[in-house]
């Protein structure tokens, strides 16, 4: 399993989806408001 996740690291993918994910986590802390309409 860690096998592929490294794989995912070594190509960027990895590392873009940890990007979108703390975007979205830091859009939610930023506007919450947004999310509880």
């Amino acid at each position: 399993m860690k096998e592929i996740i490294w794989n995912y690291f070594s190509t960027g993918l990895g590392y873009l989806i940890l990007m979108w994910i703390g975007y979205i986590i830091f859009g939610m802390i930023l506007h919450p408001r947004d999310w509880f309409n």
